[in-house]
């Protein structure tokens, strides 16, 4: 007989089992009183997963995390740090503690699984409180119409004209804070590992020593941004030819014009 500890909210129970899956999670549902449940082994589920099942089967003393389904309300798109507010990177140990570690700033911290969704859930609260460093308004007052300033400020609807007449603000809509540069305004690329940082296609020219110590991101996905960049020059080539025939439209009338006012 193998043992199981299985890990929830707070407390630890530990039950004997023949079988992980039809023995162990069985007697543990019947305990808790609770179905809609998710049982993760360093991050995954192994409900879903058969090939971490078939690993885990003989092993004695295995620590697994229970969460409710509900808990995990949506997808989170980005690890904030809660020193910072940066972005940053997650691991999780074979004791399924989450590392939060490598942010711009190099804080690190630890947390359980459910400490980690919690902390996470909180960060969301705190990103639907956010108000506008000008007039004090409530970010959700204006759905995605809300903006982050290359000078770090949240800016709402109501203030982005006056304060982009100064042309050294350059705004992002906020939902792209942690996706484009700040600086350049252009989507994220790659990785410094050396600065801990996201690099646009200027950074990296900014990063030029450190090219070594740059990750890319999918190749995948830079290749859709070139096609991208490359339909829009096109656009604005066929765009610009356009115009040209215009103007030369333009100046055909006018000659045409002239030479009938001379006639008259």
């Amino acid at each position: 007989m193998s043992t199981v500890k299985f890990v929830y909210g707070k407390k630890t129970f530990e039950i004997t089992y023949e079988d992980i899956k039809d023995s162990a999670i069985k007697k543990f549902i019947k305990i808790i009183g609770e179905k809609n449940l998710i049982f993760l082994y360093k991050g995954k589920n192994i409900l879903e997963n058969k090939d971490i099942l078939n690993k885990i089967k003989n092993k004695n003393n295995i620590i697994i995390t229970v969460i409710k389904k509900n808990i995990i309300k949506n997808n989170i798109e980005n690890i904030i740090c809660p020193e910072c507010q940066e972005v940053t990177f997650l691991n999780i140990n074979e004791d399924n503690i989450i590392k939060l570690d490598n942010c711009i700033n190099n804080h690190k911290k630890e947390y359980s699984i459910n400490e980690f969704i919690e902390n996470q859930e909180n960060e969301e609260i705190k990103e639907n409180k956010i108000k506008c460093d000008i007039c004090n308004n409530d970010k959700s007052l204006y759905n995605n119409n809300f903006y982050f300033c290359t000078c770090k400020k949240n800016i709402c609807q109501l203030c982005i004209i006056n304060h982009t007449k100064d042309k050294d603000h350059n705004v992002l809509y906020y939902n792209q804070k942690y996706s484009f540069c700040n600086k350049h305004l252009f989507e994220f690329i790659s990785y410094c590992s050396l600065c801990n940082m996201n690099l646009c296609k200027n950074c990296e020219k900014e990063h030029e020593k450190h090219k070594n110590k740059i990750i890319l991101y999918k190749k995948e996905k830079l290749d859709d941004k070139k096609k991208k960049e490359i339909e829009i020059e096109i656009e604005i080539k066929n765009n610009l030819e356009k115009i040209n025939e215009y103007k030369n439209e333009i100046n055909q009338i006018k000659d045409m014009f002239n030479v009938y006012i001379k006639n008259i």
